[in-house]
């Protein structure tokens, strides 16, 4: 069923951050059923399709920041075909990019959607939302209990540890 439809046959190379394959249309095949078809192989790429409002296709890499990758080429169309001439040189490319984010002025190192710090008085890692771009604060309340692993008082030999909470009429026996 379908909406849109191609106008010639298509063969199609799309890859992702697992792997890459080809997919050959026929002249007619729906949006749906392209959408399908690429869906169907999304575990082996790394690539998921859909279409917006628009009936454009839409390809996402499963994956998030600088693993996520989507690579699309046509390998031939028809002459009546209009697929490729959304792309220049019949190519097209796309990485993500990590969370960037500072945290106490202290540069936090990202890795697609999750940042994380470790520092001498924190140790911080948070995942924000799938698919989230928007800008966030939050405020870190609390220090946990200090210990004291060296033998010197200074930062670098201690270490906070943050207990939620304790129930005490089991401590020390079975």
């Amino acid at each position: 069923s379908g909406g849109v439809t191609l106008k010639d046959d298509l063969v199609l190379s799309i890859g992702g951050s697992i792997g890459r394959e080809a997919f050959n249309f026929e002249a007619d095949a729906s949006i749906n059923q392209v959408v399908s078809a690429i869906n169907l192989v999304s575990d082996a790429t790394g690539v998921v399709a859909s279409y917006n409002e628009s009936n454009e296709l839409v390809l996402n890499s499963t994956e998030y920041g600088s693993k996520g990758i989507v690579d699309t080429e046509v390998i031939s169309e028809g002459e009546n075909g209009v697929f490729q001439a959304s792309w220049t040189d019949g190519l097209s490319r796309a990485t993500g990019e990590d969370i960037n984010a500072t945290v106490n002025g202290v540069t936090a190192k990202g890795d697609g959607n999750t940042l994380s710090i470790n520092t001498a008085t924190l140790d911080l890692s948070i995942t924000v939302d799938d698919g989230s771009n928007a800008g966030f604060s939050f405020d870190i309340t609390g220090g946990g209990a200090l210990f004291q692993l060296g033998p010197d008082v200074v930062s670098n030999q201690q270490a906070r540890l943050g207990i939620l909470s304790l129930y005490t009429a089991k401590m020390g026996g079975p």
